[in-house]
């Protein structure tokens, strides 16, 4: 019916101003529906009626109508929905419609200051508001720098957004249609303003660089996808917001018409001269600061490397759809390509494949906390294949340069601290992993342990301990006072109130003991290999889980076995 309906708008046929307001009724209440795919055909049929019958008067009437809707606090949520995607529609308004239709779209992205407060809180809403924000922009003349500005500071909270609900990482939709916008917001700075653009180049590529980082199939390929773009190798067609709205609202894949061809030649290309592709996007001479030429990028590039492309005999295998938090379901390649879907999707959705490209950006120091901060969450994360592809791409990366594991390791202490609550336990899983494999300098093993003893500070989260307890049985391996300050926090995790954590920690430190052959030094002291026989057996035959008398004996002879001071809270129960 919308179909329809938005043919005979945008047919030559004259009616009478009374049929296009009941036009208009109609579409109002398709996109109050709660089906989105009526929502998306009501959108488009509005678009049509708008650019045949409407008068700027009658659009401005339209958009303030719209926006009443989105102040109302009793608004159910999928009438804001389509509000939010029908102000995408109206186009360029006149003021002061214009300027309001922009403040609220942008709004509404970030989710702030929302009449329902929680009540209205819907990652689809937020996703549809800033499609609608960056289509509105996209089509105006000469929009203000100002403007763009603020467009760009709701794609940077877009693409925080990490929210989470029964349907799992809704953030991600969320953030997905940010990394579009935010390329596509950058060419418009490049055209209109290109001090706004080299502002804005950098922001972007870091979004970009997170999100191919990460742990989300999908994520990764639009990110990868995106970042080819960016930096001149298009194949194929124009990538426009038409496009994006396309692929959000009617599901209509882009990616094999933006790139057809060649993706890991061009990828190796700007990977390998990434610091140089970042000045060419910073130099003042640029007229369009998103567009690097293919032939500066392939300048100096090295010869693909085998052992990271897949194996053309067996074609490449199929990524899966849902993220790794959902679980992920491995395809054998040997089951050959679809031929429906675009090969850049499969290949740039393979862990295996992208990551060990992405961590090359690690040589740019812009570039490493972004890298990080995706990569631990694949690294430190649930999901056995996403991680064992991201660790060893860090770690191959990282063998061999001691600077890089320096400056990798002082990121990692950062994103343990409590402005990152929600990569605090994958940063120490990847800590771990790092320690394990002998990619973290001695001289960096102190801070690892201050770091790691805050992180589990007066926490409640058993998740938590038990990454730190790997981290800390990992420095156990740097002998002196590096040993000494680990071994102590272990013994002090041997009497938390938690009884998980008691066994958790009294299990890996005797493992990590087992390891040492012959005496302990311990910086103040050494463990001769009696004591250690004796550490090693109350480790093993003091219930951790169970009676709380045995737990404090088991501890005392521990801290008399290794000559280490007891703690305040032991003294006052020891005997004499």
């Amino acid at each position: 019916a919308c179909a329809l309906l938005g043919a005979v708008a945008s047919s030559p046929w004259e009616f009478k101003d009374a049929t296009a307001t009941r036009y208009q009724k109609t579409l109002d209440e398709c996109l109050r529906s709660f089906s989105e795919a009526v929502q998306a055909s009501g959108a488009r049929a509005l678009e049509q009626l708008r650019e045949h019958r409407y008068t700027p008067a009658t659009a401005a009437q339209v958009a303030n109508a719209y926006l009443n809707g989105l102040g109302l606090k009793d608004e159910h949520i999928a009438a804001r929905r389509g509000l939010c995607l029908a102000l995408g529609c109206l186009g360029q308004l006149a003021e002061p419609a214009g300027e309001a239709v922009l403040a609220a779209l942008a709004k509404e992205a970030r989710g702030q200051d929302l009449p329902g407060g929680a009540d209205h809180e819907d990652p689809r809403c937020r996703e549809w508001a800033l499609l609608s924000l960056t289509r509105s922009i996209a089509c105006m003349e000469e929009p203000p720098a100002s403007v763009v500005e603020a467009a760009m500071m709701a794609v940077g909270a877009c693409a925080q957004d990490y929210a989470t609900d029964r349907r799992g990482d809704v953030g991600s939709w969320v953030r997905e249609v940010a990394l579009e916008a935010g390329v596509l917001l950058l060419g418009v700075a490049g055209r209109h303003h290109p001090e706004v653009a080299a502002q804005w180049c950098l922001p972007v590529v870091k979004l970009l660089v997170e999100q191919a980082a990460g742990k989300i199939d999908k994520l990764r390929c639009r990110a990868m996808v995106l970042l080819r773009w960016l930096f001149g190798a298009r194949d194929g067609v124009e990538l426009t917001i038409a496009r994006v709205v396309q692929r959000v609202c009617e599901g209509i894949p882009y990616d094999g018409e933006v790139d057809v061809a060649g993706p890991a030649k061009q990828l190796e290309g700007w990977m390998a001269r990434c610091a140089c592709v970042r000045d060419a996007c910073f130099a003042a001479e640029s007229q369009e600061l998103t567009q690097v030429s293919t032939a500066h990028v392939q300048a100096g590039e090295p010869a693909p490397d085998p052992d990271l492309a897949p194996s053309p005999a067996a074609g490449p295998s199929r990524a899966p759809a849902t993220s790794d938090d959902e679980g992920e379901t491995a395809l054998s390649g040997s089951q050959g390509p679809d031929p429906e879907e675009p090969v850049v999707a499969v290949v740039y959705g393979e862990a295996h494949y992208a990551l060990p490209r992405v961590v090359r950006l690690l040589t740019d120091t812009d570039l490493q906390e972004p890298v990080l901060r995706g990569l631990v969450l694949g690294a430190g994360g649930l999901t056995e294949s996403t991680s064992r592809a991201a660790c060893s791409a860090l770690v191959g990366q990282l063998r061999g340069d001691t600077e890089l594991q320096v400056a990798v390791c002082a990121h990692l202490v950062t994103l343990c601290g409590p402005e990152y609550p929600r990569l605090t336990v994958p940063t120490l899983n990847t800590l771990a992993v790092l320690l394990n494999a002998g990619m973290v300098p001695e001289t960096e093993a102190d801070t690892v342990v201050t770091a790691t003893f805050a992180a589990v500070n007066k926490c409640k989260d058993p998740s938590r301990y038990r990454a730190a307890v790997r981290v800390l049985c990992g420095c156990v391996q740097f002998a002196g006072a590096v040993r000494r300050r680990a071994v102590g926090t272990l013994l002090q995790l041997l009497g938390h109130h938690y009884p998980v954590v008691r066994q958790f920690t009294a299990q890996s430190l005797y493992v990590r003991l087992v390891q040492e052959d012959g005496a302990v030094d311990l910086g103040e002291n050494t463990v001769q290999v009696e004591q250690m026989d004796e550490v090693l057996e109350v480790l093993t035959v003091t219930p951790w889980g169970g009676d709380k008398d045995k737990i404090v004996q088991g501890r005392l002879q521990l801290y008399k076995s290794l000559q280490m001071p007891l703690p305040k809270a032991l003294k006052e129960v020891a005997p004499g």
